[in-house]
């Protein structure tokens, strides 16, 4: 929900201290944050809301 609200106002995400030693969770989280991001930001600009 965070990354949701802020992603229309934000102009850049930066997605740091992934771990490269655990099982591959920190990855997959920052990974889905950003697509969270970049896809809150992008139906923002189109005027789309709720999505």
């Amino acid at each position: 929900d965070l990354v949701r609200t802020v992603a229309p106002h934000a102009v850049g995400f930066d997605v740091v201290e992934v771990n490269d030693r655990d099982d591959g969770q920190a990855a997959a989280l920052g990974g889905k944050l950003l697509r969270e991001f970049v896809f809150a930001h992008a139906t923002s600009e189109r005027g789309e809301s709720d999505v």
